[in-house]
């Protein structure tokens, strides 16, 4: 059922699987370290990250609306300007905020810098944050990189396990192929128990003898022979061989 050459592409696949796997398990920790690197980038202290910030009590001068708006309600933006004592001296530096906004004459607790920054947020405040959005951005890449690298890896799986089966055969079939899927109309409906078109993903593809390849051409609408394999697949679920001349094109596809 299976020719020499196809079987030695599945066989490999539990390698490239792994390979896949780890670059997909590499991309997501990269990227879950980005927030912290634009953090810095950004002109923020590192030291303030490793703790070496100290708290003061600053008190709150002014507090005026700016010309800017911020969320998704167009609230106000504020800009607040405190100042405090450190060392003997006055010193003085200001924020912008849209939520809690103080009041004149309010007390609150900003964090100073060994290299003179000051921070409104403590370095737990800072790193909580960090490791939130780095944590959603890392765990997106491996949820769908993971899930697309898995799903590649099963179907290949799925056919190799039905390499013991036998072809059917051939059931004329008309193909157009869509953004994700091969949609199949067949004019033999009691074979899949439907007349409309079906959805039908691919698995191997070889042309005119060529090697075969989990990539192919655009040019395979239009008329072909399905041979699916007898006993094999989930109910629904079904591993069926394409052949038109010499091209062969192995699908797993929906059976009503």
């Amino acid at each position: 059922m299976l020719l020499p050459e196809e079987l030695a592409v599945l066989q490999r696949s539990r390698g490239r699987f792994v390979r896949r796997m780890l670059l997909v398990a590499a991309a997501g920790i990269l990227l879950a370290l980005v927030p912290t690197f634009a953090y810095i980038a950004a002109g923020n202290s590192l030291q303030h990250l490793m703790g070496s910030s100290a708290p003061v009590t600053a008190t709150v001068e002014d507090v005026r609306a700016t010309a800017a708006t911020c969320g998704k309600h167009d609230r106000d933006e504020y800009r607040v300007e405190i100042h405090w004592e450190f060392d003997g001296k006055t010193r003085t530096d200001s924020y912008e905020t849209c939520n809690d906004v103080p009041k004149a004459g309010d007390e609150l607790t900003v964090w100073l810098t060994p290299d003179g920054q000051m921070k409104r947020f403590s370095p737990a405040s800072e790193w909580f944050a960090l490791v939130v959005i780095g944590g959603m951005l890392g765990l997106a890449v491996w949820a769908i990189g993971g899930t697309c690298v898995f799903s590649i890896y099963w179907r290949k799986r799925c056919l190799f396990n039905a390499r013991g089966g036998r072809l059917m055969p051939g059931i004329p079939v008309h193909l157009r192929r869509g953004p994700k899927w091969i949609w199949m109309r067949h004019a033999a409906p009691q074979f899949f128990g439907t007349g409309h078109a079906i959805p039908a993903s691919w698995l191997l593809y070889s042309d005119n003898g060529t090697f075969p390849r989990t990539v192919f051409g655009a040019r395979i609408a239009g008329a072909w022979w399905l041979h699916p394999v007898n006993d094999y697949g989930k109910p629904g679920r079904r591993v069926g061989l394409l052949v038109r001349g010499r091209t062969r094109l192995w699908i797993q596809y929906v059976s009503g």
